[in-house]
């Protein structure tokens, strides 16, 4: 079904697009419109823009037929091709229809396409230049191809040819015809329409031929309507073989129904077998989480003791929180300074670390108050189960108690004593294990601390000794560049200029690349060289070639000198090379006070000058010293003409509607004056970074002494803890062991009186949890209120920044001062809440191994259970039930068959079932409208060929008049026939058989008849060969005047006529060219000809 569908559609998809191919007007227009009206032709002319778009501009010939070498340009409007017979003319005919993928048998020449190859060559080439420009239509891929499409075809002597299309660049783009049939479809080019090219043998035909079917296939095939007929016809073919699969599948729907059905049964008999194994699940779920509940019972001691040391935070917070309040004060100080001599920006900049600073203690405050809130909940959730088992328990003691009592024996006391001397030696090792943990926690603790203060200090000294490389090659290079500039460049890129001047004496390159470019640039104010240098730093390291094969070899030179991470800074252009510079007085930015980049620079090299217009239009960006003054110069109204954005002198981009800081130092590195001055700072920078590097070398050797007695004491305290918790667990299976004894129904129900009070106990501290964490929930509210508070009043002080100042730098350097004697203060509480932290810390780590046991068995039941589930069975009673329901589940399966295989076989089933349901549904809706469009689509075919038909006759009996004739063209659709009826004279009657004619009679009724035909088809080429060959001298003249007349108002269309006569007589045209062939001389190698025009002629 899919092959039909898909041919479907790419008939109607050609068909939509052949549309465009005949233009033909309404039947009822004005007979002014045809051929006699040159007012109406100069009016087409004014609504076209086809520029001759798809014309022949020259076609090359190379052992083709009898040319050893032809090569001839063709005007794009009349062309004559004059010669004797055997001087080559129609052979000219031919390469036009062969080159552009036609057969050997069209064009009347032969059966086969070595007998087009010139005898004694093996092979013969034909190129063909098409012309490619215009607006509308679009061109054929104008980026690939350019203003021509060059096609080549080379034929060998064993009948094989071989395409290739190139670009006006002469590259090859394809070699496939597939390619240069869509490419002459687009330009509406096909040389098997025979009033395209028009041979002898085929005028030949038509002149002696009386039969009226083949003038209707000759009528129907020129003006393309047979092969929209042959198109209804495939379409009408599919959408039968469609319906017949249609049918086959509907037929198969009632076998696949009863299969569903079976299936569905068997599917429906597994729901029993299916509730016992979800009923396994729960229960390996609820398995999961019952080892979960008994060890989150044992950390909740830890968590009060730690969430009492977190009280003390508070004062910490309150001291920050007076060191901050100062640090703001002292900051607006310094920022209501600052503001009057800095730009917006800087001033952000500044506030930028308070602004970060209050939001983290924003986030903090948020994440503590969320912290307690949390606990809150939980405690009341954990109140309320609490009292829930609490009440349950009191009901079942109640039952008990209802129940026969017996009397407790000697043995339960016993027991009971020995129980409590084990649990009190229990207690002693709990103690005992708390405070080795403890201990070992802090260890732990300390070697995490300095692991990370280690890294931490290898990371910084990593980037302090990159730094340092970075210096020290910046100051080599520096240095270097007193003696050669292109230092500055790189230290590779004077070895990269040295290879380039190597590889030019070597005649590698056509014209020598210029490069870097920031070396053939200079500065006439050297005070502007910062934001000189920031309108052309995306260039400054580039190089600029002439051609594709100059950027071929410098990109082999840039590769085989730079690393891989250097090659992105050595960008190349390939601009064609100029004398002069660009003229750019139209666009280039005029200001009375402020000079453009353009008028800064001096530039020698006009191919430079033209490449940083192009590049980075430094004719229209503005540089202007102030900020102030740039900003209200850009965006205060509108910006100066021809100006797009500005730079100050600080680097910094100014736009209309945006405004971008300089990142980086303001200092010019390509382009500074002072060399000597930039050294002594890198010089300087580098001191610094070597001082920084030695202090965190001396600080990891500290730290790592630390680690190493840490790491010590940590491993002694391990194998303590290790030796008590064996002693806890050899007293635990004691414990248990006396608890497993079953103990007589009174004892049974004191247990549980315990299990009460112990309920009440908890009930109690749960209370008092829950209190203690309403009291720590509203400080941390209040902490979260002074934190947005101080965030809210960041906000407004960064809103409230003004304008700048000058002569305030002895304020600003006082205020400077108080700003950072503020922040050492803040800092020094900060390192004293650092160690209150680390003391907490010290404390979490008492709950950090019930905590990491808590996870590991939490991550195993979420595995297995995302949702938590609450139980308070023992993880022994569920896996009996577990193994219990696994053995009925397995006899089940034995009986009924595996579950998996008969939910999928179902599964698979039924989706098979909709999906042919649903295709054959929308197969009927794609058959319906296929016959609803395909009837839409002859009515109109009619109705077109209706249209052409009309016209044809119409300029058929016009032109004739030309002559003085009469004629007349009757159309029979239906039967497929064309009848043409001449009277040359009035004394001679009509007759429908053309041979009773004259031959220059009969050859100019078919010139008539030919010239009709053209105006119904949109092909830019026509060609005839020989047309007048068989016409008197008063015919010849009458049609050779009507053809020129006509060829010269379509301007927009291109004529090559073959003719072997005289045409002196012709009116002397610009737009009229003639070529004169030479008289053949069988032992010639090379055919002379001569191009003249009718001005000259």
């Amino acid at each position: 079904m899919a092959p039909s569908f898909k041919s479907c559609c790419a008939v109607l998809e050609r068909m939509a697009a052949k549309r465009k191919i005949l233009d033909v007007p309404d039947a009822t227009s004005n007979k002014k419109s045809c051929i006699g009206d040159k007012s109406s032709s100069q009016s087409s002319k004014s609504t076209s823009s086809l520029d001759n778009w798809g014309i022949i501009e020259s076609i090359s010939l190379r052992n083709f037929m009898c040319h050893t070498r032809l090569t001839m340009r063709f005007s794009s409007s009349v062309n004559f091709i004059v010669g004797h017979n055997g001087s080559g003319k129609s052979a000219v005919l031919t390469a036009i229809i062969v080159g552009l993928g036609g057969k050997a048998s069209s064009t009347s020449r032969g059966t086969s396409l070595k007998t087009l190859i010139k005898t004694g060559c093996s092979s013969a080439v034909i190129e063909i230049t098409l012309r490619n420009n215009g607006e509308e239509p679009e061109p054929v891929k104008p980026e690939i191809y350019g203003d021509k499409i060059i096609v080549e075809r080379r034929i060998t002597f064993d009948g094989q040819s071989a395409y290739k299309i190139k670009s006006s660049a002469g590259k090859v783009v394809s070699t496939k015809k597939e390619d240069l049939v869509n490419i002459l479809d687009e330009i509406n080019l096909h040389v098997d329409n025979p009033l395209t090219c028009l041979n002898q043998e085929m005028s030949k035909n038509f002149l002696h031929s009386k039969n009226e079917t083949d003038k209707y296939k000759f009528f129907l095939k020129s003006t393309q309507l047979e092969q929209m007929s042959r198109d209804y016809r495939f379409i009408k073919e599919q959408q039968i073989i469609i319906q017949n699969i249609l049918a086959q599948k509907q037929k198969a729907i009632p076998d696949l129904e009863k299969v569903v059905l079976e299936k569905e049964q068997r599917f429906k008999e597994l729901a029993t077998l299916q509730e016992l194994k979800n009923k396994v699940d729960t229960l390996k779920c609820e398995l999961a989480w019952s080892q979960v509940a008994r060890l989150e019972h044992d950390v909740k001691p830890l968590k009060r003791e730690l969430e009492k040391e977190n009280l003390r935070t508070p004062k910490y917070d309150a001291a920050l929180g007076d060191c901050k309040k100062k640090e703001v004060d002292a900051q607006k100080k310094f920022d209501d300074l600052q503001k009057l001599v800095k730009q917006y920006q800087q001033d952000v900049r500044t506030l930028e670390p308070e602004k970060k600073t209050a939001k983290s203690s924003l986030d903090k405050a948020k994440s503590h108050f969320k912290t307690h809130e949390n606990a809150l909940n939980r405690a009341k959730r954990h109140l309320k189960e609490t009292q829930k088992d609490k009440s349950e328990m009191e009901a079942r003691i109640r039952e008990l108690k209802n129940s026969a009592k017996t009397d407790v024996e000697d043995e339960k006391r016993k027991r009971e004593e020995h129980l409590s001397s084990l649990r009190e030696r229990l207690q002693e090792l709990n103690a005992k294990l708390k405070t080795t943990s403890h201990q070992y926690e802090q260890f732990v603790n300390a070697v995490q601390q300095c692991e990370t203060q280690l890294q931490s200090n290898k990371h910084d000294e990593a980037e302090l000794i990159q730094e340092q490389k970075r210096l020290k090659q910046t100051v080599t290079n520096l240095s270097a560049s007193k003696k050669n500039k292109l230092q500055l460049f790189g230290s590779k890129m004077p070895e990269f200029v040295r290879r380039i001047e190597e590889a030019f004496a070597r005649n590698k390159f056509k014209h020598k690349p210029r490069g870097p470019l920031g070396n053939y640039v200079t500065l006439r104010n050297p005070n502007l060289a910062v934001p000189v240098e920031c309108a052309i730093r995306g260039v400054i390291h580039s190089f600029i070639v002439d051609n594709h094969k100059d950027e071929k070899v410098l990109e082999g030179l840039r590769n085989s000198i730079f690393a891989a991470h250097e090659k992105s800074r050595i960008v190349i252009f390939t601009v064609k090379f100029s004398k002069n510079v660009y003229d750019v007085s139209q666009g280039r930015v005029r200001h009375p006070r402020y000079s453009s980049v353009l008028d800064l620079l001096n530039i020698e090299d006009p191919v430079v000058a033209n490449c940083l217009i192009d590049m980075s239009h430094i004719e229209s960006i503005l540089v202007i010293p102030n900020t102030q003054e740039a900003l209200e110069t850009m965006q205060s109204g509108s910006p100066p003409h021809n100006c797009f954005r500005a730079y100050t002198k600080a680097g910094d981009e100014v736009y209309q509607d945006r405004y971008y800081s300089n990142q980086s130092d303001a200092v010019s590195k390509y382009l500074q004056a002072d060399v000597e001055e930039e050294i002594h700072r890198n010089r300087n920078l580098l001191k610094e970074v070597e001082e920084q590097l030695k202090l965190v070398k001396q600080e990891s050797l500290r730290i790592s002494s630390d680690l190493k007695q840490n790491r010590h004491e940590q491993n002694r305290h391990d194998h303590m803890k290790l030796a008590i918790m064996n002693q806890r667990k050899n007293v635990n299976i004691e414990i248990r062991n006396l608890e497993s004894v079953e103990d007589p129904q009174p004892l049974d129900v004191k247990d549980l009186e315990d299990e009460v009070l112990n309920y009440s106990q908890q009930i109690s501290s749960i209370m008092v949890a829950i209190e203690e964490q309403t009291g720590e929930m509203k400080t941390s509210n209040q902490v979260l209120q002074d934190a947005k508070s101080k965030w809210d009043q960041i906000q407004e002080k960064m809103k409230g920044i003004g304008e700048s100042a000058e002569d305030l730098t002895e304020k600003i350097n006082q205020a400077s001062r108080n700003l950072e004697k503020v922040k050492a203060d803040r800092v020094h509480f900060n390192e004293g809440k650092k160690k209150h932290l680390e003391a907490i810390e010290q404390l979490q780590g008492k709950s950090l191994d019930l905590k990491m046991k808590i996870e590991a068995e939490t991550k195993k039941a979420t595995y297995i259970s995302k949702e938590k589930i609450v139980t308070r069975r023992t993880p022994t009673n569920i896996e009996n039930e577990i193994k219990q329901i696994n053995r009925r589940i397995g006899q089940e399966e034995v009986h009924r068959g595996d579950h998996e295989t008969i939910v999928r076989e179902y599964h698979d089933v039924r989706e098979a079932y909709h999906v042919i349901r649903r295709r054959i549904r929308w197969s009927k809706k794609f058959d319906t409208r296929i016959a609803s469009y395909l009837k839409e689509r002859e009515a109109a075919y009619q109705t077109v060929r209706h249209m052409v038909s009309m016209r044809c006759t119409l300029d058929f009996n016009i032109l004739l008049n030309q002559r003085g004739f009469k004629g007349k063209m009757k159309f029979s659709h239906n039967e497929e026939r064309l009848s043409i009826a001449v009277q040359p004279h009035d004394n001679v009657a009509q007759s429908a058989d053309l041979r009773v004619l004259s031959g220059g009679e009969r050859s100019f009724s078919t010139v008539c008849f030919v010239l009709a035909l053209w105006q119904v088809i949109q092909s830019p080429l026509r060609c005839l060969d020989e047309f007048d060959v068989f016409m008197d001298m008063a015919n010849r003249r009458v049609a050779m005047e009507m053809i020129v007349e006509i060829a010269l108002v379509h301007k927009y269309r291109q004529f090559i006529f073959l003719t072997p006569h005289d045409i002196s007589a012709l009116p002397k045209s610009p737009r009229l060219h003639v070529w004169k062939m030479a008289d053949p001389d069988r032992s010639q190698t090379h055919l002379p000809f001569e191009r003249v025009d009718r001005e000259t002629d």
